[in-house]
């Protein structure tokens, strides 16, 4: 063989490599991807008598577009308050998280489960009044769920973002 046909060999090697699948194989026999970002365990429930802590959400059997929807939403709430009291060092009157300034949900199907994309505005909270600053507002930010039987992916950003590409599996309730 020639350089010229060894190279030729190599460059459809490299161009068609990803293409062809092996003979008795399907896209359906690999794994689901990987998130990039660590796993995470949710915060705990803190314990703060002067706050409503959301409950974690019932996770279905099966998800479905509306219980995914659904689901990421209050998750997202559940998630986002107790993060926010585990992190804040002084004591919190009262704690907003709002998962649909923007409305619903987008909700898409992706493979073995949906993605759940929405707008968040918080977290916003109040310290006792007796506090310097006594308020925080959270800002606006855009949040994306990968919701299958087995796991939760979660991805933040200022724009849509992929969960697989960007965001963290969640480990903790509800399982």
């Amino acid at each position: 063989m020639n350089r010229r046909q060894v190279l030729a060999s190599a460059s459809a090697l490299v161009t068609f490599g990803g293409c062809v699948a092996a003979p008795g194989s399907s896209d359906t026999d690999s794994p689901a991807p990987t998130p990039a970002g660590p796993a995470i365990s949710c915060p705990e429930t803190p314990e703060n008598p002067s706050v409503s802590i959301p409950p974690w959400p019932e996770r279905p059997n099966s998800f479905t577009a509306e219980t995914a929807g659904e689901f990421a939403q209050q998750f997202e709430r559940a998630f986002v308050v107790r993060r926010t009291l585990r992190e804040t060092r002084r004591e919190i009157v009262w704690i907003d998280v709002d998962t649909s300034p923007g409305g619903e949900a987008g909700v898409s199907s992706s493979g073995d489960g949906w993605v759940v994309q929405f707008g968040v505005i918080g977290p916003n909270y109040r310290h006792p009044p007796t506090t310097t600053p006594d308020h925080a507002d959270g800002g606006f930010y855009t949040v994306s769920y990968l919701l299958t039987d087995e796991r939760v992916v979660r991805a933040t950003g200022t724009e849509g973002v992929d969960p697989i590409e960007n965001g963290s599996a969640i480990r903790c309730p509800p399982s």
